[in-house]
């Protein structure tokens, strides 16, 4: 355990969390950052590379001190008891040119995670595993609690660490603002309980495509993150659902995350840290003609629609309460032609340098239901959509010609 290398005060040892937090179920988000190392030796990053991460996480842990306590589950707050985060060093008896050659497959990707799927009681918030290769290169994975974490939180604290490492915590521009139950409390009225989650049976898969935005964009004017999300969606549509049914579904529901900070008229600031998202749900009914120009136009009108809808919310008990009402929804949803997509662009992935260059590579897990993160390509205009589908699913997925117009796996 790596604990923060000052104690955290007495008056800060109880964090409540906020009302959106209470709507996450209590898995782990996944970040792996691949690093050449810049020719340092396989020794020096087990002993110097290491001790740097270590000692710089223990200092970035008093600023972000509530990753390092435990989750009262029965009485929704976080004790800051300082008890750490889970560090892990392994070595990998590969290198990372010949893992990149082979493509990230989901098996080798999950040896290199210290994977949880649920936070007990006793159990930490963050589970860090350092991955050492052979040539000296470095994979490190960061997994932290959705209870405590959206992705732009999940992005100040790595940012926050790797600035913390490769310079000082003097240097650590952006702090967190922890007053989440302040502003918005959990309160009973806007209290649902969390349906069982419900674990597919089939085996799932995860890969990783590249996406030619600049092609589409010849093809359709919208924003990159919606043209690709209507390529993948479509592909499940004409490709997966039509093949494996014999026929088009008479709907289907397409759930986007969106980020809230700054989208309504009592903006929240950018340094707030938990979750400040929702899951906006598109959902239309299906004809023969549903092609890609049907499936842009779709989600780029639901996405227009729901930043319209959150940008008249003009105060906090009415952003909690749309946010409840939208998830609420989102439970009642079927499930069977559902298709969900979380963007990482524009959350700087790449830049996240702990003294070791920039990572050559960013990846996620595999999860067991359909999902699509998006994310920057580490240059240019593109993206990478790593994508979660049954086995099934992604040999069908694959085969689709707008996939294999667009997209490069």
């Amino acid at each position: 355990m790596v604990k923060p290398c000052r104690p955290t005060p007495g008056h800060l040892r109880v964090h409540n969390i906020g009302c959106i937090d209470r709507l996450q179920y209590p898995g782990f988000g996944t970040i792996i950052c691949f690093y050449e190392g810049m020719g340092k030796r396989r020794e020096w990053m087990l002993s110097e590379g290491v001790d740097r991460l270590e000692k710089s996480l223990g200092e970035v842990l008093t600023i972000f001190y509530p990753l390092a306590g435990r989750y009262m589950e029965d009485d929704s707050f976080i004790d800051c008891n300082d008890n750490g985060v889970e560090f892990v060093v392994a070595t990998v008896n590969a290198n990372l040119d010949r893992l990149a050659r082979e493509k990230f497959n989901p098996g080798k990707i999950r040896d290199f995670t210290g994977f949880r799927c649920s936070v007990a009681s006793d159990a930490p918030m963050v589970v860090i595993q350092v991955n050492v290769f052979e040539c000296g290169g470095m994979a490190i994975n960061v997994s932290i609690s959705h209870i405590l974490v959206d992705m732009q939180s999940f992005g100040m604290f790595v940012d926050s660490w790797a600035t913390t490492s490769r310079l000082n915590i003097n240097e650590v521009a952006i702090r967190p603002d922890f007053r989440s139950s302040a502003r918005f409390p959990c309160r009973e009225e806007l209290r649902i309980e969390l349906p069982p989650f419900k674990m597919r049976e089939e085996k799932f898969v995860m890969d990783r495509f590249e996406f030619d935005v600049q092609r589409l964009r010849n093809e359709h004017q919208a924003s990159r993150v919606i043209l690709v999300s209507s390529v993948i969606s479509t592909a499940l549509l004409n490709s997966v659902e039509r093949v494996k049914h014999c026929r088009l579904p008479s709907a289907f529901s397409v759930v986007h995350t969106m980020n809230l900070r700054r989208r309504t008229a009592s903006p929240v600031a950018a340094n707030y840290f938990g979750n400040m998202y929702t899951r906006t749900i598109i959902r239309s009914a299906v004809t023969e003609t549903f092609g890609l120009g049907s499936m842009v136009a779709l989600l780029q009108g639901g996405i227009r629609n729901a930043f319209g809808r959150y940008s008249e919310v003009t105060s906090d008990y009415d952003l909690c309460s749309t946010v409840v009402k939208e998830t609420e929804e989102l439970f009642r949803e079927e499930g069977e032609h559902l298709i969900a997509f979380s963007s990482w662009c524009g959350f700087g992935i790449y830049k996240n340098d702990f003294g070791f260059g920039k990572p050559e590579a960013v990846t996620s897990t595999c999860v067991p239901f359909r999902l699509a993160i998006l994310m920057d390509r580490q240059s240019g205009d593109g993206i990478d959509a790593w994508i979660s589908l049954s086995e099934t699913d992604m040999n069908l997925f694959k085969r689709d010609p707008n996939i294999t117009a667009f997209g490069k796996f």
